[in-house]
């Protein structure tokens, strides 16, 4: 039996980005016959299927973290977890829409929508005008090993460009 491993697309973002947008597009266009995972905010996920966990459709199972806990202060750990799913291959591909990229390579892809995946606190006045070299080192990996770096617009990819001379 051929066993059809699901595609995780991580879209844990703050709720007031593109991320939600994004997500609820790519959900919508999204083939069937594949599982799919969907890691997001209990936000995200109560909008999508009016509680934190649960169906979205047939083939779509969304599980909503807290953004003030998973997306802030445990990232790292749920971005070596993501990372583990690939290489043990519990996951056939990781979709990653959201602030980090921690990434050992594979079949990942970072679908970049907003500045915030990149660390823009030089511009932003956080931390003091110094980057934030732990989202700097994931984000970076990323790059370097995803199989594809999908960009949304012209300015994200200026912004990407200037973000790698920095």
């Amino acid at each position: 039996n051929k066993v059809n491993f699901p595609i995780l697309i991580q879209g844990l973002g703050c709720t007031e980005t593109g991320a939600r947008i994004v997500l609820r597009e790519l959900l919508g266009a999204a083939p069937s016959g594949r599982p799919y995972w969907v890691l997001c905010t209990t936000e995200t996920a109560k909008d999508f299927i009016g509680r934190p966990w649960g169906r979205f459709s047939k083939d779509v199972y969304v599980v909503g973290l807290s953004h003030r806990l998973f997306g802030r202060w445990l990232r790292p750990l749920v971005e070596l977890a993501i990372g583990l799913m690939v290489v043990t291959r519990l996951v056939k591909a990781v979709v990653n829409l959201s602030h980090y990229g921690l990434c050992f390579g594979g079949p990942y892809t970072l679908y970049v929508h907003s500045p915030l995946l990149m660390d823009v606190s030089t511009d932003t006045g956080w931390g003091e005008g110094r980057p934030n070299r732990l989202k700097r080192w994931m984000l970076n990996s990323c790059i370097r090993r995803a199989q594809l770096v999908v960009l949304q617009t012209q300015g994200m990819r200026l912004q990407l460009m200037a973000y790698c001379e920095y």
